[in-house]
């Protein structure tokens, strides 16, 4: 029976497969080319992003590939390094995952490449990216914002407003996160809230009322 798939059941991915080549899937998810770019316009080599998602856990991982070898020989590693889990090929035995993974993911960027054909590149991105894999504080001129997500990020300048989309794409750089999915509330009326229920719970653990809302009398 034959690995191909089959002309009936039209797809992107067959636009990069000829008669008789093999079409590799990553087994038990799913693995796609986001967005590609130099960190820094000196750098002389891309950072590919990749979106790895899970039958088990659904929830997008993202891995900042550095594409500086186009045989991409070593990425597997760094991959299930990154994932701390080790990916497998479908209808691949497990010896021969680390010979073909490349050619998985070589055809996996022409099929993104083909994409960005068809869609076109005028609008691409092109700023230079910048990779975060834990919640960060960044300075951009005279502000400082802290960055959680990609679409995550916060003025610590304006009180720790959340930016919008449009703000987003004013800054300097794209962001590449990588890291825990934490969200944060901008919500003055709920932090207030926060505080006086510690400082209350803080008073209810003194002995001594000449100690109300100060830390722990001796």
């Amino acid at each position: 029976m034959s690995d191909r798939p089959s002309p009936s059941s039209p797809s992107h991915s067959q636009s990069s497969s000829k008669p008789g080549e093999k079409e590799w899937a990553l087994a038990g998810g799913r693995m796609r080319v986001v967005s590609h770019g130099k960190k820094k316009p000196s750098d002389t080599y891309m950072v590919l992003q990749l979106e790895f998602t899970f039958d088990h856990d659904p929830r997008p991982r993202k891995v900042a590939l550095p594409y500086n070898d186009p045989s991409f020989k070593g990425a597997l590693g760094l991959i299930n390094t990154h994932l701390e889990r080790f990916l497998k090929l479908e209808k691949c035995e497990p010896k021969d995952t680390l010979k073909f993974f490349p050619d998985f993911l070589n055809q996996e960027v022409i099929k993104y490449q083909e994409r960005l054909d068809r869609e076109g590149t005028g609008d691409r991105d092109s700023r230079p990216s910048k990779e975060f894999s834990r919640p960060s504080i960044e300075k951009v001129g005279k502000r400082r914002y802290m960055c959680a997500g990609e679409s995550d990020v916060f003025d610590l300048s304006r009180g720790g407003i959340k930016l919008s989309e449009g703000e987003l794409s004013d800054l300097p750089f794209k962001i590449s996160y990588n890291g825990p999915q934490v969200h944060y509330k901008t919500d003055n009326k709920e932090a207030i809230e926060i505080l006086m229920r510690i400082i209350s719970n803080g008073n209810k653990m003194q002995q001594n009322e000449e100690f109300y809302s100060f830390p722990l009398g001796p």
